[in-house]
């Protein structure tokens, strides 16, 4: 791709995450108030970045997924579920250095509950690419450690991004990886409080005195949360010094009611959550074999 062709194929995408951004299950990695920035919150395209497995995917907008084995990856369902071809971009050493054509999607069997916004359960796809990916690629075991209230995760995605006491201000971009932290403040689980994790919910909060104090704020440059063009991003744990993977982030509630009184869409406040990849072990296994990704 000549550097003229990518320019004009990264505004395209620009263009179609500010289209779905009225979309609630569309997601993005915010930053905190000045002088944090979305500039600030970039992580290098390196070949050594412990992130590289997060990868950007493209159809009808810029999205995020996690590599997890040689030809698979994981993103939200209702990414994979998208008429457009999609196409997953990794980004080792350079823009957009290798491209995946998605050859098949494979989604978990919904629960039969009634459909509820706030728990839109089972929001999950492997995606099957169409060559092997790099074998220098380091790639996420499956978590040991439990979703749980208090636990910090570490997020990463190619959504857009802004202040969060402003709001988006910068587009998605399948070639700019951003990063931030949050808690679980919430687990909901099969058949009450101690049945099997299901989904986590986290709110992005402000560095206020308070929320710092009641240990929720991880603080300005480090807490985020979500917006348009991050569905399908990873949520992170840290497991003998490597990231494993917990959960893929899929949904976020936006402000309503009373609330919504001089809130920022997107802004601090704002809750986001996703799927808790434990839950899903026999699916995960029906697709990808017992022995295909660690964790399993």
């Amino acid at each position: 791709m000549t550097p003229a062709h990518r320019r004009g194929f990264l505004r395209s995408c620009a263009g179609g995450a500010a289209a779905a951004m009225l979309q609630t299950p569309a997601m993005a990695l915010m930053a905190g108030a000045a002088p944090d920035s979305p500039a600030l919150r970039i992580d290098a395209n390196s070949v050594e970045s412990d992130r590289a497995c997060v990868a950007s995917l493209v159809g009808n907008g810029c999205y995020s997924a996690v590599c997890i084995t040689p030809t698979f990856a994981l993103t939200a369902g209702h990414v994979a579920r998208q008429s457009s071809p999609l196409h997953l971009y990794l980004n080792l050493g350079r823009d957009l250095s290798h491209r995946f054509a998605v050859r098949r999607s494979f989604f978990p069997p919904v629960p039969a509950v009634p459909a509820d916004p706030a728990k839109p359960l089972a929001d999950l796809a492997l995606i099957e690419l169409d060559g092997r990916l790099p074998e220098s690629l380091v790639l996420p075991r499956l978590a040991r450690t439990p979703a749980q209230e208090g636990l910090r995760i570490e997020m990463a995605g190619y959504g857009a991004s802004g202040f969060g006491d402003h709001g988006v201000s910068v587009g998605s971009n399948p070639a700019l990886r951003r990063v931030g932290a949050n808690r679980i403040e919430r687990v909901l689980r099969a058949g009450g409080s101690v049945g099997e994790a299901l989904l986590y919910y986290f709110r992005f909060d402000s560095a206020s005195p308070l929320r710092r104090e009641a240990g929720r704020s991880l603080g300005n440059a480090v807490e985020t949360g979500l917006a348009s063009g991050d569905s399908g991003s990873p949520a992170f744990v840290r497991e003998d010094g490597r990231w494993a993977l917990l959960g893929i982030n899929s949904f976020v509630l936006r402000h309503s009611g009373p609330a919504a009184i001089g809130s920022v869409e997107n802004g601090f406040g704002t809750v986001g959550g996703g799927q808790v990849l434990a839950a899903h072990r026999p699916w995960l296994r029906s697709v990808l074999g017992p022995t295909a990704w660690p964790g399993l």
